[in-house]
């Protein structure tokens, strides 16, 4: 009685284990080979009123927020201080119709990659990147905007995800923009093909996590 019970139990972890390892499976078959582990990585940043939250992963004790290469007075979270770091007065130095990039240094480890984002004084969005080494990370109900769609030969995106909206002010004309309506983890990749044995030249491959 006592063997049945524990060849069960095994039975049941392995399974259990091989439903963990399925799951993680198709994640990375989502983000693709080229998605590389970073630590310290940026996966979001937020602004309320004047306060920018980052969000990111492997945020060290004294990591600064930097707003196009100027440093803003940082603190880490005191609940999540390796995840989330908190800027009080950084939306002073995002003006509005702009662009700025933001990324993280560590004073151990280094730099985070870079993400841009658009201040109007109704809207904060992200600019999704061309290429990102790791996932960028939006709630439903969060814009991402994206750039030469408009000359691209084919794209794609999990447009149960995402939808294309129209109803908000953009940068440029080269620009789209689009909306999270709901959770899912896809890549957005658009290319543009000019003919013959040329390879398509790249114009965006990036995953989303919609959370």
């Amino acid at each position: 009685m006592k063997l049945i019970v524990v060849l069960l139990g095994t039975l049941t972890v392995l399974c259990a284990g091989q439903s963990v390892r399925s799951s993680l499976s198709d994640v990375s078959s989502v983000r693709g080979d080229s998605q590389i582990i970073i630590d310290p990585d940026l996966g979001r940043v937020r602004l309320k009123g004047k306060k920018l939250i980052v969000n990111g992963r492997g945020f060290s004790d004294g990591a600064t927020i930097v707003i196009n290469n100027e440093a803003v007075v940082t603190r880490n979270d005191s609940e999540s201080p390796t995840t989330k770091l908190i800027a009080k007065k950084a939306g002073k130095k995002i003006p509005f119709d702009t662009t700025v990039r933001i990324y993280v240094e560590n004073p151990d480890t280094g730099f985070t990659e870079s993400l841009s984002y658009f201040r109007t004084r109704s809207l904060f969005t992200l600019v999704l990147p061309r290429e990102n080494v790791y996932p960028v990370t939006l709630q439903v109900g969060d814009y991402v905007f994206v750039s030469d769609l408009e000359h691209a030969t084919s794209w794609f995106a999990d447009l149960n995800t995402i939808v294309r909206v129209f109803d908000v002010p953009l940068p440029s004309d080269e620009y789209w923009s689009f909306q999270a309506v709901r959770p899912g983890v896809f890549r957005f990749y658009a290319e543009q093909y000019s003919g013959g044995e040329a390879p398509p030249f790249v114009l965006c491959n990036a995953v989303i996590i919609v959370e």
